[in-house]
Order: C-alpha cells, then structure tokens, then sequence
C-alpha cells in the first residue's frame, strides 16, 4: 500500500510541475501559464487591495553590466523594469539589444541651462495666455526619447510641451503658456523635466503686470533708431520711440508682430496720464535686403492702437564695373558722374543707404570686357554706356550671359547702332525691336522727350528726385537715338520716343528709356554727355555739380529758343542707378 501512495503522490507532484500557475485564484484562464487574479475571493466585485506584480528592477547600468553579457537564446523575452528610462525593458536576442516598452525610443535624456531659458509673451492680471506666451528653452540631448517639461506657478498659469527627440543634439522647445495670470506679481517657474523637479538658480521668472491702462498711440511721432544690415543681429542702437497720451495710468503692451526677422517690443506701467514716451526696443536679425514696413500695435481699449514705420535697410557694400573709359560719356571712375559714388549719395547715411559702391574694374577693351565679365568675381552693376565702345558680337554675349545670371547692366546705346542694340536685346530677351529714331519734323538735333507720370515708379520718383512730367534728353542728332518699337514683357517705360515739339509723329508706345522688372536692365537710348560747367543748351543734357544732379534748359535745336525745356538726365542717371543697386542686392547675380 506504501508503494501505492508514493506512486500517486510522485504523479501528483509531476503534474503540478506542468500543470497552470494560479494566485489568488484556483482557475486560471485557459493557455495562461501564470494567471495573478485581482481577488483573494472569487465571489467578490471588488479588487483586494495592493495587488500587483513587482519584477525585477535595474538601473540601466545596472542592466548592461551584469545582464547583457549572460543574455543569450534562453533569455530571449526576458522582462525587467529600466529604472534609469522609468520603462519596461525586453531582451530581444535576434538584435542583441534591450528593446523598450515605452515606443521606439524611450525615454530621453538631455539637460538645459536655467539661464537660458526665454520667457516670450506679455503677461498681464486677467488677460488669458495666447500663441505668444510660451517658454523657448534650448537643450542638449544626449539620449533620443520621449520628454516632457512643464513650469508651473501658483498664480492662475503654467507651460507644457511634450514630444519625442528623434536623435541626440541641440533643439530649442517650445513649452506653451495656458491659463490666465490672477495676480500682478512676480513670478518663479516650478519646473520639471522628464518627471525630475529642477532646482534652478536663479529661478526663471514671469512679470505679471497690471491692469491695462488707457492711452492712445501718437503716430506723427515714431521713429527708427540705428543701422539695420541683413544677417546683423539688433543691437540697444535698434529702436523705435514714439510719444502715447495716457488718460488712465495702467501697463502697457506696445510691440510688432515678427517681420523679416526682427521684432520691437516695449512693456512696463504708466504711473501718469498725459503725454509719455515708449522706447521699442529691437531683437532679432533682418532677412532681406529691402526696407519693409511694420504695424505696431497696442493693447489700448481707447483711442489710436496701430502706427505704422518704415525700417530702413543698409545695403551690403557692393560693386560696380565699367564698360566704356570715355570721360564725358561714361560712368568712368574719371567722369563727373562717378563723383556721385560717394558716401553721402550712396553710403551708410546717403540717400541710397549701403556700406559701399566701389569700382571693381573698368575697361574701353572688349576683350578685356569679355574676360572680366566671365572671370570668377563678378560686379553687381555695369555699367556701359557705348558711345565710342559699340558691343561686339562677343561683348553682347558676355553681356547677356551676365544678365541672364542674375547681373544688372544699365545700358546706354551708341548713335546710329540698332544692330548692336538688337544683340544685346535678343540675347537678354529674344527680341529684336530696337531702331533708329524716326526723323520727325522740325528740330534736328537733342530732341527732348517727356517722362511718364507714374509717381511711384523707382526709376521716375527715386532717391534723387521726381522726374515725373519731365523731360530727358538725347545728345546727337534726331536718328542717332535708339528707340525700342515693342518692350519685352514686364518691362516699364520710362520715357517715351515722341514729343509735342517734333516728333509728334512716332509712336508714342515706342520707347527712348525704360527698364524690365524681371531681368535686371535698364535702358537709355543714347549715352549722352556729362558736364559740371556746361550751361549749353545744345551740349551735355546731364549736369552735375560735384556729384549731385542738376537739372538743365536744353534741347531742340534749331528751335532751342522757344522750344527747350529743363532736362533732368543726371536725376534720371542716379534714380537708375540706385534701383540697379536694390535689385543687385536682392536678386542679383552675387549673394547678398
């Protein structure tokens, strides 16, 4: 009978050995080979208290050191709890690796500097955070991830932003405000990153202001402060000031929306009603290379909210080559029109706002022409005016390869040269439309045509004065002048090839100045003399006086007498310029 029972108990013990695993519970579920029930009492609805599973917990150097180099194919699957990440960890033996429960990456690991943090917005009692409160904190991954960080306060408001770092590096979040501020007050940041509390010395701190106060915006009174040069960041210099009449004292908000990479901000309280003045202070660096307006704004419930002001763009220092070595009818660096390269008309406080204008080379050889102009620097204007230097078929292709490049050439055609002309104008446009003038009646000689009207035009109404209504004049016989019969698309004209006085019968569509907006050229049909002493009126059309534009009686010769008006050609010269120069450093051939 012995042997009976040590039988069935050693059966009995085998088939625990294979049998299901239950705790707190006598039935585990089918295929389960361990099942922990939630109950001590099978009968009951309601869970016992402190029930769980605990499996074994490891640092995660802990894990690498003494797990990893025993993990083999018996262990594959094998489950542990990665305190370091605060995350389930599997082995995974096909990879030889610990893979994480917690998505493809885990938990991060990256530190920040307190300091650093930016608190961006305005705060104000009352007034519930938007899009522009937000917390900008730069960190430093060292370990790709998930993370969150969130600050909080005690005073109505707090940051949060989560996300998951896809590779080590340095990122700038964006922890985002929510919540209304209840009191005006100081306040400092509770702040934790990836479930650690920081202790940041000195803490981050939020300025809650004040009821708003009431005040209204006096625009006649803005103004722009400092030097402004793309890629240059703003410096204390960069402000804009302007006066605000307060009838309730409060805080204020003054600030623009970000524009072109800058923005200027004021905030603080007003302690008095009357006039007060605001400094808006810059910070940001320019992204472009063109003046741009901005709207300031205020959070004012009375009055003016709004004025608006121009930020004035210098230009980057560039340079200018010329084609044509004449003194009298080119821009030479001898001719009296080069005097207008100077600081107070193109410089940093000259009309035309820029570090510089300089001559990079200039040339009467086309050879020599030809070779510069395909050499490896390239000027960002030419210059040819071609009286005594018609293009060459090889000069016209430098020429045009050079515009179709992104250069801006101001050309200026020889008398008597509508083939030249059409080289240069098919190569550039694939249009051949230039011809001699037509003679007309009458004068024989500098016939003067009128300027269009258009007072917004660059070229017409630009940083040298208002041509609009005027007259440009040509320097040589009625046929000399080259007019162009059909201007390319996007082209403007500046000048027509028709006047009152003699050529009453050309067309008044045909064209003796105009520019295309698109390709960077600019066109005058005659290279006319400079002088800084002529009084003639048969001589000369454009005057200068040591490199400021003048305007002059000429024209229509024989019939100067009664039929010459004041020609503004230097004006028009320089207005001409200074778009070349605009459009060189915003679309030109070099970059700026």
């Amino acid at each position: 009978m012995k042997k009976y029972i040590l039988l069935l108990m050693s059966f009995f013990c085998l088939s625990l050995n294979f049998a299901q695993v239950g705790i707190n519970t006598d039935k585990p579920a089918l295929y389960a080979g361990l099942h922990i029930s939630e109950r001590m009492d099978p009968a009951s609805t309601t869970p016992d208290k402190y029930n769980g599973i605990i499996i074994p917990r490891y640092t995660e150097t802990q894990r690498d050191t003494e797990l990893t180099p025993n993990m083999n194919t018996a262990q594959n699957s094998m489950l542990i709890y990665n305190i370091t990440e605060d995350c389930y960890n599997y082995w995974n033996h096909a990879e030889q690796e610990w893979k994480s429960l917690c998505g493809a990456l885990g938990k991060s690991q990256f530190t920040f500097d307190c300091a650093a943090i930016e608190v961006k917005g305005n705060y104000v009692r009352g007034k519930e955070l938007d899009s522009s409160n937000y917390l900008a904190v730069p960190v430093t991954v060292t370990k790709a991830g998930e993370y969150t960080f969130y600050a909080t306060t005690t005073n109505g408001y707090s940051f949060f932003v989560s996300g998951t770092f896809l590779k080590p590096g340095s990122y700038t979040i964006q922890a985002v405000g929510q919540g209304t501020p209840v009191v005006a007050q100081t306040d400092d940041l509770a702040i934790n990153a990836n479930g650690v509390e920081v202790n940041c010395t000195p803490p981050v701190r939020v300025n809650v202001q004040t009821d708003i106060a009431t005040y209204t915006l006096i625009c006649s009174s803005v103004s722009v402060h400092g030097t402004y040069l793309k890629g240059v960041a703003l410096a204390s210099s960069n402000n804009i000031t302007l006066n605000v009449n307060v009838s309730n004292p409060g805080s204020y908000i003054i600030t623009t929306t970000m524009l072109n990479g800058v923005i200027f901000t004021a905030t603080g309280v007003f302690s008095s009603t009357g006039t007060n003045t605001v400094t808006l202070m810059g910070s940001g660096a320019p992204t472009v290379n063109a003046n741009f307006d901005v709207t300031i704004t205020s959070n004012t419930f009375a009055g003016n909210a709004t004025c608006n002001a121009q930020i004035p763009i210098t230009l980057p220092a560039m340079t200018y080559a010329v084609i044509g070595a004449d003194n009298v009818y080119s821009w030479h660096p001898n001719n009296i029109r080069a005097k207008a390269f100077n600081s107070s008309s193109f410089g940093p406080s000259g009309k035309v706002k820029m570090v510089s204008f300089n001559n990079l080379w200039n040339t009467n050889n086309p050879a020599t022409a030809i070779t510069n102009l395909n050499g490896t620097v390239k000027p960002d204007v030419v210059l040819y005016y071609s009286f005594g230097l018609a293009p060459t078929a090889g000069l016209a292709t430098a020429l045009n390869n050079y515009v179709n490049a992104g250069g801006v050439l101001i050309y200026g055609t020889a008398d008597n040269d509508a083939n030249g002309t059409n080289t240069i104008l098919n190569g550039i446009f694939g249009e051949s439309n230039a011809q001699q003038q037509i003679a007309g009646t009458g004068s024989v000689d500098d016939n003067v045509y009128p300027i269009n009207s258009l007072q917004n035009d660059p070229i017409i109404n630009g940083p040298f004065g208002n041509t609009a209504g005027k007259y440009w004049g040509e320097d040589n016989s009625s046929t000399g002048t080259i007019i162009v019969k059909k201007l390319p698309a996007n082209s403007v004209q500046v000048a027509a090839a028709n006047n009152q006085f003699s050529k009453y019968t050309v067309d008044p569509s045909y064209s003796t100045v105009w520019y295309n907006d698109t390709k960077n050229f600019v066109y005058f049909g005659d290279s006319v003399g400079a002088s800084e002493t002529s009084t003639s009126e048969l001589e000369y059309p454009s005057l200068y006086n040591n490199g400021v534009p003048l305007t002059k009686r000429y024209g229509q010769y024989p019939n100067q007498g009664t039929q010459a008006q004041f020609v503004y050609n230097s004006i028009l010269e320089l207005n001409a310029v200074a778009l070349a120069i605009r459009k060189a450093a915003t679309m030109g051939i070099n970059p700026h």
